[in-house]
């Protein structure tokens, strides 16, 4: 194929606010205009009413040099639309963007030159900081993948990833759930994990508007598609995932480890109902895949219901010696600490003043964010927990 473009920007819209698609446009615009790539914006609207035509229109006239619009009369949801974007675009690199986020004027070409030299990379994906109508809420989406997670709870943000051609490609696209308004996104990345590896950057991207009308807001209580997602990755590696459900740890060759530590993740998201069985494969996790921080954030958190304080904190010290100065990975590990509070445990001042540290570092709003929106706002502090899953594989 031809590229015309070193990247093609993909939004698709439906309903569109003037003041949300406006500030997409602008700070797209921003982005090229200090940036030396070829980029062009695939504007889709999908199945809008005609009333609402003009809003497309007169968005795209504030950067006619960079918006490509595409009037689509029928709603077929943003995954399908995004995918027949791609189809017309002609970018060596494939981004996509919500239509109600803000692009931040992030190192487009530094990206690219990092993906062009390293082409073990698929894909790169950064933070996006959350804001509302009040100002930034001062917390974070986005941290480095964790092989053991990446089948069934990958922390990954599509919004802004660069995303190889040819990857998209051999991944076909955006695909539909079945019965699912949303997570076409994730199901992507389930799938692009399995063909290469995904890259995270610690610059922010973009700014990730909170509101009631968004699609994750509206359809967000919906969790049933990722116990197909982890199901449907699960089958096409049987022969591991037969394995771990066997008590069996793989024996694989180097380059298939990273898949083998992503099954025996699926394989405790349908599973995790047998507790035994979830704390033999979190410490089989942990024993053969010491350096992946989420065998060991999960194997925490299974533990610390049932450890007592002593032994709870040995492993979690044990864990955390294996990502010194890592805060990225080191603050999954120390919110676990929260567990053995609602226990009762006094937590040690040196654990307490560990994770105040890190979460201060990992959650700090850089000042040039801070330039787009007003200061943060107090939010409390985040937890991770298990949805139970219904299905028996």
């Amino acid at each position: 194929m031809n590229y015309n473009f070193d990247v093609s920007i993909i939004v698709s819209v439906l309903h569109p606010d003037p003041v949300y698609l406006r500030d997409v446009i602008l700070s797209a615009k921003r982005l090229v205009e200090k940036s030396h790539q070829k980029v062009e914006l695939l504007l889709g609207n999908d199945g809008s009413p005609a009333d609402e035509w003009h809003i497309f229109d007169e968005c795209a006239a504030l950067a006619p040099e960079l918006v490509k619009l595409f009037h689509f009369p029928l709603n077929r949801g943003i995954g399908r639309t995004r995918t027949n974007l791609i189809k017309k675009s002609s970018g060596r690199y494939v981004m996509p963007f919500d239509g109600d986020d803000i692009l931040l004027p992030f190192d487009l070409d530094g990206e690219i030159a990092f993906l062009d030299q390293h082409r073990e990379y698929g894909a790169s994906y950064a933070q996006k900081y959350l804001f509302n109508e009040n100002g930034l809420t001062g917390m974070n989406h986005g941290a480095p993948l964790s092989d053991f997670q990446s089948y069934f709870t990958p922390k990954v943000n599509i919004n802004a990833m660069l995303i190889r051609r040819e990857l998209v490609d051999l991944c076909h696209g955006f695909r539909q759930i079945p019965g699912s308004h949303i997570n076409e996104d994730v199901y992507l990345m389930y799938r692009m994990i399995r063909e290469s590896k995904l890259y995270f950057s610690r610059e922010g991207r973009s700014l990730y508007r909170i509101h009631n009308k968004s699609v994750c807001h509206v359809y967000g209580g919906e969790q049933d598609d990722f116990r197909y997602m982890a199901r449907a990755m699960a089958e096409r590696d049987i022969d591991l995932f037969r394995q771990w459900l066997a008590r069996k740890v793989p024996v694989v060759p180097p380059e298939r480890r990273r898949i083998s530590a992503a099954i025996a993740g699926a394989a405790l998201f349908l599973y995790q109902k047998n507790q035994d069985f979830a704390l033999w494969i979190l410490q089989s996790a942990v024993d053969n895949f010491p350096d992946d921080y989420g065998a060991w954030e999960h194997f925490l958190y299974f533990g610390f219901h049932c450890w007592n304080l002593p032994e709870a904190l040995d492993h979690l010290r044990t864990a955390l010696q294996h990502f010194p100065g890592d805060v990225s990975r080191q603050l999954p590990l120390l919110f676990n600490l929260n567990i053995l509070s609602q226990r009762n445990f006094a937590i040690p001042p040196e654990f307490a003043e560990l994770h105040d540290r890190a979460y201060r570092k990992w959650f700090e709003i850089p000042e040039t964010v801070r330039l787009y929106v007003p200061e943060a706002v107090k939010v409390s502090r985040p937890s991770y927990s298990f949805v139970m899953p219904k299905i028996q594989f």
